[in-house]
């Protein structure tokens, strides 16, 4: 049976409130949110908490993990892939433990690239703004379709590997650009960096 722990979620949104909260609550752990840590900034609400639940918009500099070491932190868990905003060597120095989120969702992350992509190929922002001045004419709306297109992505991680799925769905040939090549099932090539400039381009 897993400690209830008192926690401090940093970065708090409505959405985390919302639904992370709750879930954290049901866990049986103790949840005080509060706004985004950098200095200056009044580190009283933290004393004897068990873990912080950081977002990438905290500052976690040695000084800041120093003076939550203080206070008794043990652990910081981030809710993110990422954690540049976090110095390991002085989490690690001053004793906290640190986790993140390694698979935050890349299937939700290349679907909202995807969305993007769509709305450029399509011209959705311009069409919205004709819209909205009552302009229901076509011109300058002609978009193209993605099936047949060349796809090109830099980083095959998850999130890279998902969005390929995505367009290969839509017909797409795809290359791509990663530190460490390997086979990837649709790939049909991998490109240098450098040569990405002279084919940049959407349409």
């Amino acid at each position: 049976m897993v400690k209830p722990l008192k926690l401090a979620l940093s970065s708090a949104h409505a959405h985390d409130e919302l639904y992370l909260c709750p879930r954290l609550h049901a866990a049986g752990h103790t949840v005080c949110a509060m706004g985004t840590l950098s200095a200056p900034i009044d580190l009283k609400a933290l004393q004897g908490v068990d873990a912080l639940v950081s977002f990438v918009d905290d500052r976690l500099d040695a000084a800041m993990l120093e003076n939550l070491s203080i206070l008794g932190v043990r652990l910081v868990v981030q809710r993110a892939a990422g954690v540049d905003n976090i110095d390991l060597d002085a989490a690690r120095r001053s004793g906290l433990c640190v986790a993140h989120v390694p698979a935050y969702s890349p299937e939700s992350v290349a679907e909202h690239a995807a969305t993007l992509l769509l709305a450029i190929a399509r011209n959705l922002p311009q069409a919205l703004q004709q819209i909205h001045r009552n302009d229901f004419r076509l011109d300058g709306l002609l978009g193209f379709s993605l099936h047949g297109k060349t796809v090109g992505i830099v980083g095959m991680g998850r999130i890279g590997q998902a969005f390929a799925r995505i367009m290969r769905g839509f017909g797409c040939r795809v290359i791509a650009h990663s530190r460490s090549p390997f086979r990837i099932e649709g790939v049909e090539g991998w490109i240098p960096l450098p040569c990405w400039m002279r084919w940049r381009r959407i349409g």
